[in-house]
C-alpha cells in the first residue's frame, strides 16, 4: 500500500494495485518477460546457496536458431534489441536483487530451505486475497499479465526469502507498535467520500453547491479528479492510525460532525473535500485475546519495511557495467522505478 498521490486521474486511496510492493517488497521482479545476456555482474555463484536457479536462466549460446519463419532462422540478434526493450530492465534488476542477496548469504554462511521458500508463496497469497482460491486465481492471472514464467516466479521467491533471512537480526517489535496495530485493527473508523479538484477556487464552488443541498455524489462524479469519482467518491473506512492516508485527512475526519462537509485540505497541488458518512466504532476485543495475530502483522510489516531498505542499498551499490545501449536505457528506468526515484 502507498500514501496518497496528488496528480490528477489517479486515485488518492492506497490499495488499488494488487501488483507492486502490495505483493512483495521485491515487487519490481513482478514486470518484464524476457532473459538476458552478455552481462557482466560481480557476484561470484561458485558457492552461491541460490545459485542453482541462477544457473537455468543465463545467456543464450551465440548463434542459436530459435525459430523458424518461411524457412529462415531467426537468432538472438534478431530478438535481442526487442526482448531487452520488452523486459531486458526488468530481468536485469531481478538477476542484481538475486546475486546481491545470494553473495550476501553466503558471506554470514546462511542457507535457505524449502521452509523458508514455502513461506515466500504463503505470505504473496496472503496479500492477494484471503481466500486461498481466490488467491490462486489472481496469483495465475497476475503472472500470465506480468509474463512470470516458472524459473523468474522462482528466482522472485528464492530472492525474497533471502532478504527476509538476511534482515532478521534488526526485526524488533515494540509494544507502541502493538498497540498500535490492535488500533489500526479494532478500534474506531470512519467512512466518508471524497472530492478532488485542482484549485481552491473550485474546491469553495464545490463546497457551497453539497451544503446547499446537492448530493455529494453526483458532485463527485462530475467533478472530481480522483478515480472515485466513479464509485461517487467513495473511500473505505479509515483509521486514525493508518499511515497510508495523509495525516491532514485522518485529522479532518476524527474532527468532524457526522454527516458535514469538510473546508478544503490541501495536498500538494490538489484540493481536498470529504464528508464523514458514517462512523465505526471500536469492536471491543480484549487486546490480550488478539496479541499473537497483532506480533504477526506487527513483524510482517517492519520485515517488509527492512527488506525494502536492503533492495535499495542492493541496487545502489551493485557494481554493474551494462554495455548494451538499449539494455543500460532500459536498466536506468528500471533501477529508478526500483528506488522509487522520480524520473
Amino acid at each position: 500500500m502507498r500514501a496518497i498521490t496528488h496528480s490528477t486521474d489517479r486515485h488518492l486511496l492506497p490499495g488499488r494495485n494488487c501488483g507492486g510492493s502490495a505483493l512483495l517488497v521485491i515487487a519490481v521482479t513482478l514486470v518484464g518477460c524476457a532473459g538476458t545476456q552478455y552481462i557482466s555482474l560481480p557476484a561470484d555463484r561458485a558457492n552461491s546457496p541460490m545459485a542453482d536457479v541462477t544457473a537455468k536462466t543465463d545467456a543464450a549460446p551465440v548463434g542459436r536458431t530459435f525459430a523458424l519463419l518461411n524457412g529462415q532462422s531467426i537468432e538472438m540478434a534478431d530478438l535481442e534489441t526487442g526482448l531487452f526493450e520488452a523486459g531486458g530492465g526488468q530481468v536485469l534488476v531481478e538477476l542484481v536483487l538475486h546475486r546481491g542477496v545470494s553473495s550476501r548469504l553466503a558471506a554470514a554462511g546462511t542457507q535457505l530451505n524449502k521452509t523458508q521458500i514455502d513461506y515466500e508463496r504463503t505470505v504473496l497469497m496472503h496479500r492477494l486475497h484471503k481466500d486461498a482460491n481466490h488467491a490462486t486465481r489472481m496469483l495465475t492471472e497476475l503472472r500470465r499479465r506480468r509474463g512470470l514464467g516458472e524459473q523468474r516466479f522462482a528466482r522472485m521467491l528464492k530472492t525474497n526469502a533471502g532478504l527476509r533471512a538476511l534482515i532478521q537480526p534488526d526485526v524488533q517489535i515494540v509494544d507502541f507498535e502493538l498497540r498500535k496495530q490492535y488500533e489500526f485493527e479494532h478500534g474506531k473508523r470512519f467512512q466518508a467520500r471524497l472530492i478532488t479538484v485542482a484549485s481552491a477556487q473550485m474546491a469553495a464552488i464545490v463546497i457551497q453547491r453539497a451544503r446547499a443541498g446537492e448530493r455529494f455524489i453526483d458532485l463527485a462524479m462530475r467533478f472530481s479528479t480522483d478515480e472515485s469519482r466513479v464509485t461517487g467518491g467513495y473511500m473505505p473506512p479509515i483509521s486514525p492510525v493508518d499511515p497510508t492516508y495523509p495525516l491532514v485527512i485522518r485529522n479532518t475526519l476524527t474532527r468532524m460532525v457526522l454527516g458535514t462537509i469538510s473546508e478544503p485540505i490541501t495536498l500538494g497541488g490538489t484540493f481536498a473535500i470529504v464528508k464523514l458518512e458514517r462512523i465505526i466504532e471500536a469492536d471491543g476485543v480484549p487486546f490480550d485475546d488478539v496479541i499473537e495475530d497483532l506480533t504477526t502483522h506487527v513483524r510482517l510489516r517492519v520485515e517488509q519495511m527492512l527488506m525494502q531498505q536492503r533492495v535499495h542499498s542492493i541496487i545502489n551499490e551493485a557494481d554493474l557495467t551494462v554495455l548494451d545501449a538499449t539494455l543500460k536505457r532500459m536498466w536506468e528506468r528500471q533501477k529508478r522505478q526500483a528506488l522509487e526515484l522520480p524520473k
